[in-house]
């Protein structure tokens, strides 16, 4: 519940200083929406993350690291909802991408693969 709260701070904070479509806000809005599915709020999560996602493809270039980041997020948030199919498919292409964007060992990839492991469907 304390990030939750701190996150939302940040993320109105975010929205006074930067506006509702910079990098920095739609990274908070991120941020707060996979917390959100970790939380239990795992419909609202991947409502704001669906939101943020869309917003960031009209501001950002696919390439954008955060584009990926919040896909990334979404299709973790998308797993925790248990829709195993969408979300892994989600990662898979992310992972995919980021390999091809980042360097070898770069943390969004990492990241990503890490997502792919956790979120595994119930055997």
């Amino acid at each position: 519940a304390e990030a939750l709260s701190e996150l939302t701070d940040t993320l109105e904070r975010m929205h006074t200083v930067f506006g509702e479509g910079n990098v920095r806000t739609l990274q908070a809005e991120g941020n707060l929406g996979l917390e959100l599915a970790i939380s239990g709020q795992t419909e609202r999560g991947i409502a704001l993350l669906r939101k943020t996602h869309a917003k960031q493809a009209e501001v950002l270039t696919a390439e954008h690291p955060e584009v990926h980041e919040t896909a990334s997020m979404l299709g973790a948030a998308l797993c925790m909802a248990g829709d195993y199919d969408n979300g892994r498919e989600m990662l898979f292409a992310t992972h995919a991408s980021q390999c091809k964007l980042f360097a070898a060992g770069h943390a969004a990839p990492r990241r990503t693969a890490t997502r792919i492991q956790v979120h595994s469907p119930p055997s």
